[in-house]
């Protein structure tokens, strides 16, 4: 599958970035990812945390790039696991904590 690339169809959330439904076309071959019945389980959670605030701090949310679970990929596609990371960093917003997936 040299010279393969990877390509953002469409990333659909209902109010928690943490899960949606992800389609991405590698190659030929379209993949869906997610809660969509028939997809390959998500495969992504936030690099974003949540620190509690203390007394009068507030709580603080900081947001980060998305990380690829290479364990949750279709073996098949393993090896475009950077690429993957890639192109879904740059089209879905980032999370902020992963307490949601």
């Amino acid at each position: 599958m040299k010279g393969t690339t990877v390509e953002f169809i469409s990333y659909i959330w209902d109010g928690c970035l943490c899960n949606g439904e992800l389609t991405l076309r590698i190659g030929e071959k379209t993949y869906v990812f997610g809660w969509s019945k028939g997809a390959f389980p998500k495969f992504w959670e936030s690099g974003g945390y949540c620190e509690k605030g203390f007394g009068d701090e507030k709580d603080n949310v900081v947001k980060a790039p998305w990380v690829v679970n290479r364990s949750m990929l279709p073996e098949e596609i393993r090896d475009f696991e950077s690429e993957i990371g890639d192109v879904f960093n740059k089209n879905v917003p980032y999370g902020c904590c992963g307490m949601c997936a």
